[in-house]
């Protein structure tokens, strides 16, 4: 990072490429390599819950660790408080780039504010400045994975995948891959993942210090991908698709056919997807898909749960299509969060007439680190093994929502 102490620099070259055999023919083959899933559609008919007004249409569109929207326009940053877009003006110290260049991407930052990824190099919006994180670019992606054999920052450069870990950077390149690595999605469990490399996608599988590198079982045209927390997602000119973690794939069809999406985007199980006229919100595990008519977005951002914003010219609006309950969406966090030591009688939180009055006391414990506890003593955790605002975020919004049952 920039300003510290430069890390050792590892350069690895992933293995093999592992294509499909020559029966895959893609979706008209007689062994296209996945299966067809319909889903049954439920047309959304519900308000933006918040609409501001930019300057400009946004180039792009992220959110911050809050959920908050973060928008790029002209080469500035704007991020959306509750007073209105406030400018995020560049902080240029000694060896700091001066101009962020074209903007990339745009994803949280655990740690708080976003991750910008630009042709100047990497840089972090928070507070009241941008910046500089690694001035080298460009930059075309960042990605942040907390957990498992992936973790770390993950940055897409013209000619390799880098992780960036404390004391070290790895740079991986696949070999014979053709083209600049574009785009980089990983499961929050940190099992595996996604990159679209020049005209291809490939799955991403860790293995040790390396990285087994798979192509897809049928042809496609990739456009944009996403992982939620079981499965990862690639839209493309066949339809969308998805890799469950069993590693088969499914192509997700809507009544009509094959799901045509431009830009994808996810949150916890949901995946988000922008298609022609309209944005659908697909639950796989409940195989449920929530479809919103809207005319002329160009740009789209999961804010946590149900919610996302979208950009339409210089119009930015927030979106909620379901609110958050207790038995479909916190029922689960209180499960693999709480239960160590609120799982009996009248301190069971898995109740609702126990843990709703209780809510907003929990969050602030929890905000504060202090739940939930670790280890056999229930001690205070460590700061590295604190809950972060994404896992938290559904009892937030639960509670801004009004705690339905």
């Amino acid at each position: 990072m920039a300003h510290s102490r430069a890390p050792t620099v590892t350069i690895l070259l992933a293995s093999a490429i592992a294509c499909g055999g020559d029966d895959s023919l893609g979706p008209l083959g007689p062994n296209p390599g996945f299966e067809v899933r319909t889903l049954t559609q439920t047309m959304a008919a519900e308000a933006p819950s918040r609409t501001v007004t930019l300057s400009g249409a946004p180039e792009v569109l992220g959110v911050g660790a809050d959920g908050q929207p973060v928008a790029g326009i002209e080469g500035g940053l704007w991020a959306i408080t509750g007073a209105g877009p406030e400018r995020r003006r560049l902080f240029a110290g000694p060896g700091d780039p001066v101009f962020l260049g074209q903007l990339r991407t745009l994803s949280p930052r655990p740690a708080g504010g976003a991750w910008l990824a630009a042709d100047a190099g990497l840089f972090t919006v928070d507070g009241v400045f941008v910046s500089a994180a690694a001035p080298i670019g460009p930059i075309f992606d960042v990605t942040e994975v907390l957990d498992g054999p992936l973790a770390g920052l993950w940055l897409c450069t013209p000619t390799s995948l880098v992780l960036s870990l404390p004391d070290e950077v790895a740079v991986f390149e696949i070999p014979d891959a053709t083209g600049g690595y574009r785009a980089f999605a990983a499961r929050p469990d940190g099992t595996e993942a996604l990159a679209i490399v020049g005209d291809e996608a490939l799955v991403l599988l860790p293995d040790g210090l390396d990285l087994d590198v798979r192509g897809l079982p049928f042809l496609t045209r990739p456009r944009a991908i996403a992982a939620t927390s079981d499965a990862l997602w690639l839209a493309a000119d066949e339809g969308l698709f998805a890799r469950a973690g069993d590693g088969a794939w499914v192509r997700i069809d809507g009544p009509d056919g094959p799901l045509l999406a431009d830009d994808l985007d996810a949150s916890a199980s949901l995946v988000f997807a922008l298609a022609a006229r309209q944005v659908l919100m697909i639950d796989l595990p409940r195989g449920s898909m929530d479809v919103l008519p809207l005319d002329g977005v160009s740009r789209l951002a999961a804010s946590g749960g149900a919610g996302f914003w979208t950009a339409r010219d210089d119009l930015l609006e927030g979106w909620q299509l379901v609110a958050t309950s207790f038995e479909n969406d916190l029922r689960p966090f209180v499960e693999t969060h709480c239960v160590a030591c609120h799982g009996s009688g009248s301190s069971d939180y898995r109740v609702y007439e126990n843990f709703a009055p209780r809510a907003e006391a929990a969050l602030e414990r929890v905000r504060a680190g202090d739940m939930p506890r670790c280890g056999v003593d229930q001690t205070r955790c460590p700061e590295a093994q604190r809950l972060q605002p994404e896992t938290y975020g559904v009892l937030e919004r639960w509670i801004e929502e009004g705690k339905l049952r």
